[in-house]
């Protein structure tokens, strides 16, 4: 799977879980896409740090504008 490829996963799925449950955590992520907490941890932190994501100070994940 490549780099891209990867990321667009994971905005799909962030977004696709926020509109069914309200509220997403990591543990959330890890669940529906069937991955360990350390990849995913990874990957929400690139996320993160590239401005697709925000995750509030209780761990909630949120698409930016850029996501």
């Amino acid at each position: 799977m490549k780099i891209r490829e990867a990321v667009e996963n994971y905005l799909e799925k962030i977004y696709i879980e926020i509109h069914k449950k309200g509220k997403v955590r990591q543990a959330d992520i890890c669940s529906a896409m069937h991955y360990s907490r350390p990849t995913v941890s990874i990957m929400l932190r690139d996320l993160r740090d590239k401005g697709y994501i925000h995750i509030d100070e209780k761990g909630f994940l949120s698409l930016t504008e850029k996501g």
